[in-house]
């Protein structure tokens, strides 16, 4: 911060104890270059260090309050503010086209988060035994809510796990997928598809 001229560190204490430590909060939070998540962690950082300044102090330097009002507020959750918008179905459309290409397999991985409404870790730790073929349902363990999804991409499925046992979802050599991987392919599908990222 004191290389763009937030702060300074060779000033007195008593001059700092006359600074507006809210302004520099603000100036702090209205860093462009910065993403939200830096400019909170470093607002934190610098009501930390003038609250810390305040006890030793006790009580000469004012300890920086963050704004709790409005839309200038210094803290908020971070992902509530989505950075991409929602995929339009022509997007997803080519992005599953792509996927397809480059890997049947994730493709597949794909279908079922979207179908199931499910997270990617919650898919790759999917086992053969929480799939009931006779009926056309998953069951997932999950925290949030019990029962069960149905999957319509089930002969897909079906035709993927063949015999096998264990894990659904996995490698050539049986290893499970890692979300990385996972991630990469899809970045890659949504590159091809001419999805913004």
């Amino acid at each position: 911060m004191a290389e763009i001229g937030l702060f300074d560190p060779f000033v007195s204490l008593q001059a700092f104890a006359l600074v507006n430590h809210e302004v520099v909060v603000d100036q702090i939070k209205s860093v462009a270059y910065w993403s939200e998540y830096t400019r909170q962690a470093r607002a934190a950082g610098y009501i930390s260090f003038t609250g810390f300044l305040h006890r030793r102090s006790r009580g000469l330097i004012p300890k920086a309050l963050a704004n709790r009002e409005g839309h200038g507020k210094t803290f908020f959750k971070v992902y509530d503010k989505v950075k991409t918008a929602a995929m339009s179905q022509a997007q997803w459309c080519a992005f599953l086209e792509e996927l397809e290409k480059i890997s049947p397999r994730e493709c597949l991985i794909a279908k079922v988060m979207l179908q199931g409404r499910k997270r990617a870790r919650e898919v790759l730790a999917l086992e053969t035994g929480q799939i009931r073929w006779d009926r056309r349902k998953i069951e997932f363990s999950q925290s949030k809510m019990k029962g069960m999804k149905k999957v319509t991409v089930m002969e897909r499925l079906k035709e993927y796990v063949a015999e096998r046992e264990g894990r659904v979802f996995v490698t050539r050599t049986g290893k499970g997928i890692q979300l990385n991987r996972l991630s990469e392919t899809f970045a890659e599908a949504g590159r091809r598809a001419g999805i913004p990222g």
